[in-house]
């Protein structure tokens, strides 16, 4: 009577082992899940102006800023980082193709881990080098701002978002040309009700933006202050400890 007892409960007593089993293995996916996306992962968008009218002067403090972004120092080439590299162009975001899509691989095993962000860090460099063979005769930056929201947007796991920009900053497309009409209070304040009542304004709430090379000659100052405005309403974190012409050493 008792075998038949036992036999009676041991389906339920199988079930329940199998269930333990499964909710365990659950809870470890998660963990590892949680180990290869953590909250100090970052993604890093790489943005560079390659008009033809950059002068060699120029392509040198993108250089030297894009070294000293890939340094081990600086926090990016780094297990579970991502960095996409792309030009400021003519392309829209209909059309844009990223020259550069990578990651940092992040498997937990550390000297496999520092080798793997070695390749990486050297095929992005090279990546980079191959840009200005790639030029534009026009600089459309708005365009390339909303690119790079669409960017952050699709990558929802990596929370520590970056956007560096190579560039003069001086706005040059078919609709905008800060050379002929660079942006005073009132053009600015123009731009600015355009893209928000279009809808065109991009959203980079807690972006951090850096920008090297900026320049536009006698209307530096009109250009910077614009930005800097710009880049207030789209959300974003940038200011003149990060915005400017010369190299950036130190990303923080």
């Amino acid at each position: 009577m008792k075998g038949l007892m036992f036999q009676k409960r041991h389906p339920n007593t199988t079930l329940f082992f199998v269930i333990l089993c499964l909710l365990s293995y659950l809870t470890l996916s998660c963990q590892i899940i949680q180990n290869m996306f953590s909250s100090k992962d970052k993604i890093v968008v790489v943005l560079a102006d390659v008009s033809g009218s950059i002068p060699d002067r120029d392509w040198q403090i993108y250089e030297q800023s894009f070294e000293a972004l890939l340094n081990p120092g600086q926090e990016v080439a780094k297990p579970g980082n991502r960095l996409v590299l792309g030009r400021i162009s003519g392309q829209t975001l209909s059309n844009f193709i990223p020259d550069a899509d990578s990651s940092f691989p992040k498997t937990g095993v550390e000297l496999n881990d520092k080798e793997s962000a070695e390749k990486v860090a050297q095929n992005l460099k090279e990546k980079f080098q191959q840009l200005r063979q790639k030029q534009s005769r026009s600089t459309n930056i708005f365009e390339s701002l909303k690119i790079a929201e669409d960017i952050f947007n699709r990558d929802q796991k990596r929370k520590v978002r970056w956007l560096v920009i190579f560039s003069d900053m001086v706005e040059e497309s078919k609709k905008y040309n800060f050379k002929t009409n660079p942006p005073t209070k009132s053009v600015a304040e123009k731009i600015l009700e355009d893209h928000k009542n279009s809808g065109f304004l991009p959203s980079l709430k807690g972006v951090k933006v850096y920008v090297a090379g900026a320049g536009g000659g006698t209307n530096y100052k009109a250009i910077k202050d614009f930005w800097l405005r710009y880049f207030k309403e789209t959300g974003a974190i940038c200011d003149e400890s990060t915005y400017g012409r010369s190299p950036i050493t130190a990303f923080k």
